[in-house]
């Protein structure tokens, strides 16, 4: 009968790092290996009276009676070794062994052999149960390099790292052994996976929100989702990725967490935002009383786009026109595309002129950024242009206005400026990344059809918009404008201009000629535009109600178009509406903060309702915006004379004129102010002295009325 004996004992396993590769290579000396290693590590065993159980190949099999002897005698084992040629690692667990005839038996010696794999050169690793027993020691530090599940143990054992020194080594070493942990857990491997299957998801989200007009968010919201639940990826693989274990606590908190995260972060970065259909479907009346169905892009997915003014660097003074000339073109080559909402500069001259650059031209680029800022739009365009014989090459930059970040750059080059202008809009589609179905339900005809195929046309036409813009010259926009359609009878924009200037030069007579031409040939112009001609033709026909009925149309269709909103406005006042007026004024400042002249209004129309508070409180505020506008002082001092108040009321207006010497509108209010307050003596001569100042017939109408 054998003798057999349990025991708790410390059990050491070491082997030679890369024995067998060496053997392969040289034998004789990888032999001398294991006679170095008998040499150098049999006697610092004894002196931490260990004892060698067996030698097994190019291992060792050592028991100690304790884990602190088993664990310095290893460390002093890997210190002399340090500088030589030989390298060793060691696993060391501890546990209840089986002694028998010399050898040793028992779990505690399967673990402690399947922890030396994971030790790296030179290094040690033990398990908790030796972690618990050196703890306390100071000379023994250690690092956790987290739980392993061995084969041929049941549950995972969580292992540490011996710490030799403090130095980088250790570091990196520890590095490395995550990494290995996290490639045998397969963590990375199936984060990897999970990272591909998501971008595969995001495309496949992608194209049907392309190809259905579907809210682009829904690309975010899919994309936040899928990143979000990586800490559940990584936890799930960490646990279970080499082997089949029961769900621990740590998963039963961490995943709900992670899932709570995920729907408070979806919840706050898209509140509010549209997550439906990027269109909708409009049902609207026409002129003629029918119901029409219109489907349109909701305004949150609209690309707002401000397109300013571009460089002449031909030095040739006569091409400056084309400063003007290509994002005016631009402009009404991309109101063909529902999507987009561009802007032309001709619309934000006044910023131009309050900032010193009277003409538009040659803005610095945070000016235009900041303009583009302040009106909300999401891109602003800027660029130049050069001319080699008969080439034009054309500069465009697509910036995006929160960041200023460059989105595109491009040139386009060609005979034609309109052809050159039909390919800078595709390039912009493609610059902004609109969806198939944007480009594909939006009409693009080339530009060249719809506005003119005449050099010459476009230029008389841009330099009567410049007229206007730049010197307010009427006269001169005119003549110019006449040349064009001269040069193109079938420029249809240039005729609705020419309208236009007919009418604010006071001939209605020419203005109603060049309308019906329009009217002929209104397909070739932008919706709005169409709208407007419309508009103006029912109400030149005394057709009102179907004026009214295209000013709803058009507001419904463009809610953002501030001049839809000013004629409506009107149109209402005309029908004593004055609070649907009032709305509309609203919406304007809403769209426009700077137009404080609407502010000035809106008291104007609380007046006339007699809520005399809130007519204060618009002028009031209106002074304080523009406390150098004699506008202020005469619109409080009208309204004290309304509301019989005639000292405040004398005081503004005399205010205004100082500011206005010669306004007979002012000056009419002030004589009426002496004649409530019974100052009759003075009245008549001043009417008479008015009368001499007059420069045009309705001033001296105004004053005859006030005689009479």
């Amino acid at each position: 009968m054998t003798n057999k004996s349990h025991k708790l004992a410390a059990i050491v396993f070491t082997d030679i790092v890369g024995f067998t590769k060496q053997m392969e290579k040289n034998e004789e000396q990888t032999m001398q290996l294991l006679q170095k290693q008998r040499e150098i590590i049999f006697p610092i065993i004894a002196e931490h009276e260990g004892k060698i159980i067996k030698e097994i190949g190019d291992g060792l099999l050592i028991m100690f009676e304790s884990a602190c002897d088993a664990t310095r005698c290893a460390i002093n084992i890997q210190r002399r070794l340090k500088d030589e040629d030989l390298t060793i690692r060691a696993g060391i667990h501890i546990g209840d062994i089986i002694f028998k005839e010399g050898d040793v038996f028992g779990s505690a010696v399967n673990t402690a052999a399947r922890i030396v794999p994971l030790a790296p050169p030179n290094g040690i690793c033990i398990s908790e149960d030796v972690k618990n027993q050196v703890k306390n020691k100071e000379d023994i530090k250690t690092i956790t390099i987290g739980e392993r599940t061995l084969k041929g143990v049941d549950d995972p054992v969580k292992i540490f790292c011996v710490v030799l020194d403090e130095s980088a080594e250790v570091n990196r070493d520890k590095k490395v052994h995550i990494l290995k942990d996290l490639w045998q857990r397969k963590v990375i491997q199936i984060l990897g996976i999970y990272i591909a299957a998501s971008l595969l998801i995001r495309y496949a989200v992608f194209s049907v929100v392309s190809n259905f007009a579907l809210s682009p968010h829904l690309v975010s919201l899919v994309w936040i989702v899928l990143l979000s639940l990586i800490p559940t990826v990584i936890l799930v693989s960490y646990l279970h990725g080499r082997s089949k274990t029961r769900w621990s606590r740590i998963e039963m908190i961490g995943l709900p967490l992670n899932l709570i995260f995920t729907i408070l972060l979806v919840s706050f970065l898209f509140k509010g935002k549209d997550l439906g259909a990027a269109t909708e479907i409009k049902i609207l009346k026409n002129e003629q009383g029918e119901k029409i169905e219109r489907i349109i892009c909701k305004s949150e997915f609209r690309k707002k786009i401000v397109l300013f003014f571009y460089d002449n660097i031909t030095k040739n003074a006569s091409l400056d026109w084309l400063q003007y000339a290509i994002p005016s073109i631009l402009d009404y080559d991309l109101s063909q595309n529902m999507f987009i909402q561009a802007h032309p500069p001709s619309e934000y001259m006044y910023k131009f002129k309050d900032a010193g650059f009277n003409e538009g031209v040659g803005a610095p680029w945070m000016l235009q950024k900041n303009i583009a800022g302040f009106y909300n739009f999401n891109y602003f365009v800027t660029g130049s242009f050069t001319l080699s014989g008969n080439q034009f090459n054309i500069l465009t930059k697509l910036y995006e206005t929160e960041s200023g970040k460059l989105v595109s750059e491009f040139e386009n080059k060609g005979n034609s400026i309109f052809e050159i202008i039909d390919n800078i809009s595709v390039n912009l589609f493609n610059a902004l990344e609109l969806p198939a179905y944007q480009t594909e339900s939006s009409k693009d005809l080339p530009v060249s059809e719809i506005y003119t195929n005449s050099m010459k046309a476009a230029e008389y036409y841009t330099k009567g918009k410049i007229e206007i813009a730049v010197n307010n010259n009427w006269n001169m926009a005119i003549d110019y404008t006449e040349k064009a359609i001269i040069e193109d009878p079938e420029f249809t924009m240039a005729q609705l201009m020419l309208t236009d200037y007919y009418f604010n030069n006071n001939e209605p007579g020419k203005a109603e000629k060049s309308l019906q031409s329009v009217m002929k040939n209104i397909y070739k112009l932008p919706e709005r535009q169409q709208f407007l001609s419309k508009f103006v033709y029912y109400i030149i026909k005394q057709e009102p109600d179907k004026g009214m009925a295209i000013l709803n149309m058009w507001t419904e269709l463009f809610p953002e178009d501030i001049e839809a909103h000013d004629i409506l406005a009107t149109r209402y006042q005309y029908k004593n509406m004055y609070a649907e007026s009032i709305d509309e004024y609203r919406a304007i400042l809403s769209l426009d903060p700077d137009q404080t002249k609407y502010i000035s209004y809106i008291g104007d129309l609380h007046q006339a309702l007699g809520n005399y508070d809130s007519a204060m409180f618009y002028y009031n505020r209106y002074m304080e915006l523009n406390p150098g506008d004699y506008k202020a002082y005469w619109n409080l001092g009208d309204l004290y004379l309304d509301m019989a108040n005639f000292e405040p009321a004398a005081g503004n207006l005399d205010k205004a004129l100082l500011i206005e010497l010669s306004n007979i509108n002012v000056s009419l209010s002030r004589i009426t102010v002496d004649l409530r307050l019974g100052k009759f003596e003075n009245c008549e001569k001043q009417y008479l002295d008015l009368l001499k100042i007059c420069t045009t017939v309705n001033d001296s109408c105004q004053v005859y009325e006030a005689l009479s």
